[in-house]
This record gives C-alpha cells, sequence and structure tokens, in this order.
C-alpha cells in the first residue's frame, strides 16, 4: 500500500516563511504571489502528481528494497523557500507542474531514507568528504531510475542536471558521480550495503 500523498497550502507556516524571505537583503525585491496564484498552482501541482505519483512511488521502493512507514505524507507549499526540504515536506510555490514533480519525488526518497533511518543509516552515505554530496548519490542514482527507467522520460534527467549545474553546495558533483559510475551500478551497490549492515547487525 503506498502512502497518499497530500498537496496543499500551510497558512499558519507560510507567514514564518514570507517573514524570513523579506529578511534576506537579496530577496528585497521578492513580492509574495496572491493567494489566488497559489491556489492555483496547487491545483496544478496536484493534477501533475496525479498522472505520476502512483509510479514514482512504486519505483522508489522497488529501486531501494524499502517501503514507506506512512499511510498518508503531508507536501506543505509555502510563497517561498530558499530550498525545498524534507522533515516535513516543505516547497515553494512558483514552480512549474513538471519540475515540482521532480522536486517532491526527491523529497520522497529522503522521507522513505527517515522512514528507514536505522536500516539505511549508514547505506545511504556515498564514500565523500562533502557531506550533500555523500547523501545525494545513492539518492541521485533513485532519481534517475525513475526518471528513464520507470518513466521513460529522460528530459526530467537532464533538468534536474541543469537546475543544479552551478551549486556550491556539490548537488552537481552528485550527479557527476551517478554519470560516471551509473545509477544502476550505484543502486545495486546501496542495496548491497544494506545487506552487509543488516548481517553485522543481528
Amino acid at each position: 500500500m503506498m502512502p497518499k500523498i497530500s498537496i496543499r497550502h500551510n497558512k499558519f507556516l507560510d507567514p514564518i516563511f514570507v517573514g524570513w524571505i523579506k529578511a534576506q537583503p537579496q530577496w528585497k525585491d521578492w513580492k509574495r504571489p496572491s493567494d489566488e496564484l497559489i491556489k492555483s498552482q496547487i491545483s496544478m501541482y496536484n493534477e501533475e502528481w496525479d498522472k505520476y505519483g502512483e509510479r514514482i512511488l512504486r519505483g522508489i521502493c522497488e529501486a531501494t528494497g524499502l517501503n514507506f512507514k506512512r499511510n498518508q505524507i503531508d507536501v506543505y507549499v509555502v510563497s517561498g523557500s530558499l530550498r525545498p526540504f524534507s522533515r516535513p515536506i516543505v516547497i515553494k510555490s512558483g514552480y512549474e507542474p513538471d519540475y515540482f514533480v521532480n522536486v517532491l519525488t526527491h523529497e520522497l526518497i529522503h522521507c522513505l531514507y527517515s522512514d528507514n533511518d536505522e536500516e539505511v543509516n549508514k547505506p545511504l552515505h556515498y564514500p565523500h568528504e562533502n557531506h550533500t554530496v555523500s547523501v545525494h548519490v545513492y539518492l541521485n542514482a533513485i532519481l534517475k531510475y525513475i526518471y528513464i527507467d520507470v518513466l521513460g522520460e529522460p528530459e526530467r534527467y537532464e533538468l534536474d542536471k541543469k537546475m543544479v549545474a552551478d551549486s556550491k553546495l556539490g548537488y552537481n558533483i552528485a550527479w557527476d558521480i551517478v554519470d560516471k559510475i551509473g545509477h544502476l551500478k550505484l543502486i545495486e551497490d546501496f542495496k548491497e550495503k544494506m545487506h552487509e549492515q543488516k548481517k553485522t547487525s543481528r
């Protein structure tokens, strides 16, 4: 049974994010989108997710050998945010619907890791001195599997790479490693590490 993904505006979190953004000098000219626009975007996000959601969730579980442990996962859309995150899932409005699906898929993999924290605590870290790179190599391998092998839409993979091409945190490096080693090989490596961890923890 896959979890229900509930995508909606969070009117309580939104003012906190609006206040934070307005306090950032580099975002001094940012204007909050209207409630009507946010509502319209969320409607499009739900429509777009409905097209792909079931296949994406099943693909994530298939790639990792893990299962979600929640019946419902709430996805909160707010006016604006520096970047999305997964505890809880908060994503800014303004994304195009197709890219919103990419962003949500990324955060759902983080959620799956959280649901299986003891099992994946060590395996999810790919050897690298940069923490962001370390936790995103296997995640990006799973994303590439979803985009290419499950959805058959390699343009999603190309878009993800393009969006982080100038990242100072290392997201682009994680993609480079996936492309160099191969996403299917990395997924097998991830599963083997989980298997080894299970054996040593008995």
